[in-house]
């Protein structure tokens, strides 16, 4: 073991030590007289409780002397408290009712809120494939304005050019030459 541990368990014994010491010099604090004793006669508590970490020589009394009739509780005091244990199951039943509404209706926003994302998700997935459509439309009309120029242009030059001059004239130079 290290020089801590030893330390520590030098500390504890000393701890140990002191306290018994201190109860062997101030008998005060090893007992706490609880129970009266008058001329060497036990007196009748109405309850008795032992405390097992203590040396009991008595009874233990927790009230003394007999209870008087304003201490005790009548029919009246038991309805009042029926009455109002069944008042507050009343508001207890009806704050159940209210929160079991109130939690519905989280759920039921909770669920509006995750289809207001849905459909704010669709819609812009929607937006931009009606984009592309329109990109790729714009494109294609682009590429057919350009071939019908050069179509019209091709047209132009086959229409301005005398009939029969061009091939025949190149055939005819190949033919020669054979």
């Amino acid at each position: 073991m290290g020089s801590g541990t030893w330390s520590l368990f030098i500390l504890f014994g000393l701890a140990l030590w002191s306290n018994s010491q201190a109860l062997t010099v101030n008998p005060i604090l090893s007992r706490i007289r609880r129970a009266p004793e008058a001329n060497g006669e036990n007196k009748k508590c109405s309850y008795t409780f032992l405390v097992p970490e203590q040396k009991i020589t008595g009874p233990i009394c927790a009230a003394r002397g007999y209870s008087t009739d304003k201490d005790r509780v009548t029919r009246l005091d038991v309805a009042a408290v029926r009455d109002l244990l069944s008042k507050q199951r009343r508001e207890m039943e009806t704050l159940k009712l209210v929160v079991d509404v109130d939690g519905n209706l989280v759920n039921e926003m909770k669920l509006l809120r995750k289809e207001s994302r849905n459909m704010n998700s669709r819609v812009t997935q929607l937006h931009m494939q009606l984009l592309h459509e329109i990109i790729r439309k714009r494109d294609n009309s682009l590429e057919l304005a350009q071939l019908e120029t050069r179509s019209h242009a091709t047209t132009e030059s086959l229409d301005a050019r005398p009939p029969g001059t061009g091939t025949e004239a190149k055939y005819a130079a190949r033919l020669q030459w054979w």
